[in-house]
């Protein structure tokens, strides 16, 4: 919590900061007005810059992001990593090792994709209130499935309807970022976009799939095996990710 109310500080001062320095600018005495005369040609009138939608540019879009992700993840991380110490007294069995991997993976692959939009759209994305509150709300997900293991009332049920929520949230997500970035995208780029937010879709739409199974007892996996199941699925879109974002960098003659 501590660092969510750092992170929530941070943005209301850099937009303090943001609000002051714009009313210095707007505050400025004008230049005197310039009189022309025969053999002097009067100087045209100053351009205000235009004025930008959203709570911050789109290149001041990294930086914050960016701020953002190191304080909630760092948080999380250390979370992840004290409530598998505390659910290894209970017992290292196979069911617990499955688990390890899969949360390690989730967490990497939630990471990698918020990082990867950090990088991606930083000139293409006005940032506004929504996009804050995907990121908390991602984080929340994360935190409570990493720590149910310390309730009671953390069974496999609420970890399988979780996953099928949260499954559901990110497949919404990725389609509003595809519509939301496509129209500013070159061809070529908007082509490998495209392609790889399907990737994205599919894949959560898979896991989200195997956790309904077992929730109304038409899949014959186990839990270990949803577990590492979904977690090489996420590693394969962890890949196809990388790999199409290293892709926006190579040079084309496309248009």
């Amino acid at each position: 919590m501590r660092y969510v109310i750092i992170a929530a500080l941070c943005l209301v001062g850099y937009r303090a900061g943001r609000w002051a320095r714009n009313r210095h600018t707007t505050q400025a005495p004008s230049a005197p007005p310039v009189v022309a005369s025969a053999n002097r040609t009067p100087r045209p009138a100053p351009v205000s810059p235009p004025v930008r939608s959203g709570l911050l540019p789109p290149g001041e879009f990294k930086t914050l992001y960016l701020l953002i992700l190191s304080l909630l993840h760092g948080n999380i991380f250390f979370a992840l990593t004290e409530s598998m110490l505390i659910a290894s007294e209970k017992g290292a069995d196979a069911t617990y090792w499955s688990l390890v991997v899969f949360n390690y993976v989730i967490f990497f692959r939630i990471l990698q994709s918020q990082l990867m939009a950090a990088l991606k759209y930083d000139s293409r994305w006005t940032l506004g209130v929504f996009d804050y509150l995907v990121v908390f709300l991602t984080c929340l997900f994360e935190y409570v499935l990493f720590t149910r293991v310390r309730f009671s009332w953390g069974g496999e049920d609420f970890f399988l309807r979780l996953i099928l929520g949260f499954a559901a949230f990110g497949a919404f997500g990725y389609l509003l970022t595809y519509l939301r970035t496509s129209g500013r995208l070159p061809k070529r780029i908007r082509r490998v976009e495209l392609f790889l937010q399907s990737t994205n879709v599919l894949v959560l739409v898979v896991v989200g799939g195997l956790a309904l199974s077992r929730i109304l007892g038409w899949s014959h996996l186990t839990l270990p095996g949803f577990h590492y199941a979904s977690a090489f699925l996420l590693l394969v879109n962890v890949y196809v990710s990388m790999k199409a974002t290293l892709s926006w960098r190579r040079p084309s003659s496309r248009p």
